[in-house]
């Protein structure tokens, strides 16, 4: 074991991290597909949450189908994660030339 160079926040995440990456990675991808599968059978608006600490995070629920998403524990880690998360949509939304963000939920597609 080679501990976070950061004593103070040593945890199970930080102590482990290919083990707690490949959870999380897991467990993003049942998330994902229980958006995605909720989103195809109700007409309901769908908020995506669970792991979401990028910009890339948040477009992956946004496309699996989900109206709005949630950063909740990235915060007690970054209190401006929120803020970094919107600001990184934005700037793939200029990237890719999109010009709501309602025109990317649901769009993903699944062969």
């Amino acid at each position: 074991l080679i501990p976070h160079k950061s004593a103070k926040s040593m945890n199970s995440i930080s102590m482990f991290p290919s083990l707690a990456l490949r959870s999380l990675s897991c467990r993003m991808s049942v998330l994902l597909r229980m958006v995605w599968q909720t989103a195809k059978a109700v007409s309901l608006p769908l908020i995506g949450m669970g792991g979401i600490v990028t910009c890339e995070d948040a477009i992956e629920f946004i496309l699996a189908g989900a109206s709005a998403v949630a950063v909740c524990t990235a915060n007690f880690v970054n209190p401006r994660a929120t803020l970094y998360v919107i600001e990184g949509i934005e700037r793939v939304m200029i990237e890719q030339g999109v010009g709501a963000l309602s025109e990317l939920i649901g769009k993903v597609s699944v062969p």
